[in-house]
């Protein structure tokens, strides 16, 4: 079955065509117009939030582990029986007031990247997106799902990023719904 994606041409999405994508009764037009952005943008989420609150965001490695293929949930990345997959778990936190603005959790295919990006990702160096950005390769970005967890204190997004039009990495972001709250009127 091929893998549905929302906000390929635009960050909006008409309401009816947006509810097949939700989970848990986010309602978008109800959040801070920042988070908004954050969970339909393609770009890289640490230099949007390094921008709107002005502070200096540090990639904060929390865990990090290859993963046998038996013990993966259900992916929508490409996989061959050989391939490596690194998961990764961090959080960006600002470096002067110490808040976590963000966390992530990210499934990559090391075996389906350049041998400079894997091993910069596998050394813990710098943030996924940074890795790319600094690396210059080519990537496309496809936002999946949005939603709130089942407590509502976080939204988050999935998407997965493709090179040479292969799905390599896939990546949840989970923002605090209240600091977004408390800081919109940034």
């Amino acid at each position: 079955m091929a893998q549905q994606i929302i906000f390929t041409t635009s960050g909006y999405v008409e309401s009816e065509q947006l509810k097949m994508y939700l989970e848990n009764g986010v309602d978008l037009l109800a959040l801070p117009p920042i988070l908004r952005v954050l969970l339909s943008t393609d770009g890289t989420v640490t230099k949007t939030l390094e921008a709107y609150f002005w502070e200096p965001l540090d990639v904060i490695s929390e865990k990090q582990f290859e993963v046998q293929q038996s013990e993966l949930p259900e992916l929508a990345i490409d996989l061959d029986a050989d391939s490596r997959v690194l998961y990764r778990q961090v959080r960006l936190c600002g470096r002067k007031t110490q808040r976590n603005y963000a966390s992530a959790k990210t499934y990559v295919n090391l075996t389906a990247l350049p041998g400079s990006i894997a091993a910069d990702l596998e050394a813990r160096k710098i943030g996924v997106g940074e890795v790319i950005r600094e690396s210059g390769i080519e990537t496309f970005r496809e936002v999946l799902r949005v939603g709130c967890t089942s407590d509502k204190l976080e939204l988050w997004r999935c998407y997965r990023i493709l090179l040479k039009n292969q799905p390599v990495m896939q990546i949840s972001e989970y923002f605090p719904l209240e600091l977004y709250q408390a800081n919109s009127a940034i």
